[in-house]
């Protein structure tokens, strides 16, 4: 039996969005999921699909249970449950952009950090149909933040190993804003060695029109202040842009004093991309749907 253009249209959805789910695994080492929301949008009902990469990060070979609302909340930290529930329930309230970091426990007891992010369909009339989102283990990356805001000199060693062998980029400055440390995943991200790099102003990293947002946050990490990710765009080596993630701590002596500011970055690029092509899938396949919803109808009038 034939297919009609619709239907075709819709699995030439499906196995796009499979692809990119497969890429999303591949490239990034994010699990991808998706929640299609029912009863006018209420986060207890509704049917969750999630990649073999959320099951990796769950402590978990793919396929070994049931994706589920449930289940995910199974493995959730009992006392972060409230909070991912209000997280859901306001960005369906507001529209905004899903984004909340929270803790798992793995099977054996080992609680591991995430972080996941989601943006909301919405239908014609405006109410919320579906979640896309991402997860992603930070578990690491917050174990840096840690040993760099509360390192002394008996740790020293064991910073100097993460540093260097982390994924993110991880640069120091002096109080000034000069560049004194550049671990090798900065080169990665930058474009710059550390030889070069090292002894310049951070600002060589800033936009022209990001000059500005560098030196406030270098102020308040040297005032004493640590905020939170936050997503920017910095300049490469070779003039060129890189999206990325950035968090910014003072850097503290054995006194308190505050001695200089580390910044750990992410190149999210690739999640970014891989992310909008997700999300241009999903709107071909709800076209698709929707062409066949209109076929359907019309040879019923014929």
């Amino acid at each position: 039996m034939n297919s009609t253009p619709a239907e075709s249209r819709r699995s030439a959805g499906r196995r796009t969005s499979d692809t990119l789910l497969r890429r999303v695994v591949a490239l990034a080492h994010l699990g991808g999921w998706q929640f299609e929301l029912e009863n006018a949008g209420t986060l207890d009902e509704g049917t969750l699909q999630w990649s073999d990469e959320v099951y990796r990060i769950f402590g978990y070979e793919p396929k070994a249970f049931a994706a589920s609302n449930q289940a995910f909340f199974a493995h959730v930290h009992p006392d972060d449950a409230d909070a991912i529930r209000e997280a859901v329930a306001r960005s369906l309230e507001t529209g905004a952009d899903y984004h909340i970091e929270h803790r798992i426990i793995r099977p054996g007891g080992e609680v591991r950090i995430v972080e996941e992010r989601a943006t909301i369909e919405h239908d014609e009339q405006g109410a919320a149909v579906r979640m896309i989102g991402t997860i992603l283990d930070v578990t690491d990356r917050r174990r840096i933040e840690e040993a760099l805001r509360g390192a002394h000199d008996a740790g020293a060693r064991l910073l100097s190993q993460i540093v260097e062998n982390s994924h993110d980029a991880i640069i120091s400055t002096a109080l000034d804003g000069v560049i004194t440390t550049w671990n090798p995943a900065a080169e990665r991200v930058y474009g710059w060695k550390a030889a070069e790099a090292i002894g310049r102003p951070a600002t060589i990293l800033a936009p022209p029109d990001r000059e500005a947002e560098v030196m406030a946050n270098l102020a308040r990490a040297v005032s004493g202040e640590a905020f939170g990710v936050f997503e920017t765009a910095r300049l490469r080596r070779d003039g060129s842009l890189v999206d990325v993630e950035i968090s910014t701590s003072p850097i503290y002596d054995a006194s308190g004093m505050v001695i200089g500011v580390s910044c750990i970055t992410r190149d999210i690029t690739e999640q970014r991309r891989i992310a909008a092509q997700l999300h241009h899938a999903q709107r071909l396949e709800s076209i698709g749907r929707l062409a066949g919803g209109v076929a359907h109808d019309f040879n019923n009038l014929l």
